[in-house]
């Protein structure tokens, strides 16, 4: 079984959204819903989602730490 890809979703305030790809679409907290493609394709790039702009990145190992359910 494959790893599932994880992004890192960085608005224009700095937050940090993280989106592990499990299932055709993402629902991201305060931005909305994406396809799994749709981020794939947009990764190094900016990417608007509703009336938000955000840039997407392959998670890091801290980025993926920070986003752990304590």
């Amino acid at each position: 079984m494959a790893e599932p890809e994880v992004y890192v979703l960085i608005d224009q305030r700095g937050e940090r959204h993280l989106v592990t790809s499990e299932g055709p679409m993402a629902r991201i907290s305060g931005l909305g819903v994406i396809s799994h493609e749709k981020l794939r394709g947009s990764l190094g790039r900016r990417l608007v989602i509703g009336d938000r702009s955000v840039l997407v990145l392959p998670a890091n190992r801290r980025d993926r730490m920070e986003g752990l359910d304590r």
